[in-house]
């Protein structure tokens, strides 16, 4: 199973949505882009927009794509603000600073996952577009990381190389220290908005999360057999007495992760 800062979130976030969806007007202007297609538009043959690049898991990619991925993220860091997001400075507190507005409409509710492959629909979009990124969202596979018998295994995926990946997994909460992202400042801070600061990237591991990031856990989840039951075993907490794959997700990785609102930072 896969998992999609909004880089590093957007891997954790990418294979978990396998619901198709549509994006708003509203949703879409607020970050600055076009409207989906409608429905004809996506089903008609002659549509020049058809898109065909393929989803790949990160330890798949060539250095140079990985590279390629990377320098996307950090171009869309650099440019602008378009979006009228009260405080954004660029283009990624656009998407982070949006994600914050609308939280608590887009979790423990049935369109969590529809919305959230939008969204990330839409980041793809903006670097394609504005950062000229020829290759597709990759995902992370996390279930082969995630090993509660051996914590190191998850801190030394791939995902966390200090060159090829986003940068090292502090074993105690603190600013990223390697990666592409180790200097770049979040503008948004943890908790519900208007939270501005001004301040690195945070990540902290904890091991306590790994039982339900295993395959097993997936499995289990899968085996639901509605999508209510399907939809609340995916999120977890608050719904569910112990964290479920969602929210593990965030805090095994933790600091700016883990917080439900500014999660894309």
């Amino acid at each position: 199973m896969r998992w999609s800062t909004a880089a590093l979130w957007s891997l954790l976030f990418n294979a978990l949505f396998v619901l198709s969806t549509h994006a708003t007007e509203s949703d879409s202007a607020s970050i600055g882009i076009p409207t989906a297609p409608s429905s004809d538009e996506r089903t008609s043959s002659s549509d020049s927009r058809c898109d065909s690049h393929k989803r790949r898991e990160w330890r798949s990619l060539a250095p140079h794509e990985r590279n390629d991925y990377l320098k996307a993220v950090q171009c869309i860091q650099n440019h602008k603000s378009t979006a009228g997001i009260p405080e954004a400075r660029t283009r990624f507190d656009d998407f982070q600073g949006h994600h914050i507005l609308v939280s608590t409409r887009i979790h423990l509710v049935g369109q969590f996952l529809p919305w959230h492959r939008w969204f990330l629909r839409a980041f793809e979009v903006a670097l394609r577009e504005e950062c000229n990124f020829a290759g597709s969202l990759p995902y992370w596979d996390w279930t082969k990381d995630a090993d509660p018998s051996n914590p190191a295994k998850f801190t030394s995926s791939p995902v966390f190389d200090a060159l090829e990946g986003f940068g090292n997994l502090p074993l105690v909460q603190g600013p990223l220290s390697s990666g592409a992202f180790a200097k770049y400042r979040l503008i948004f801070g943890t908790g519900p908005p208007p939270n501005v600061t001004d301040h690195l990237i945070e990540r902290g591991f904890d091991v306590t999360m790994l039982p339900h990031l295993t395959e097993h856990a997936v499995k289990s989840t899968l085996n639901m057999t509605t999508f209510e039951t399907f939809r609340i075993e995916l999120e977890g907490r608050p719904i569910t007495v112990e964290p479920k794959i969602h929210d593990s997700g965030h805090l095994a990785v933790g600091g700016d992760m883990a917080n439900p609102f500014n999660s894309p930072g």
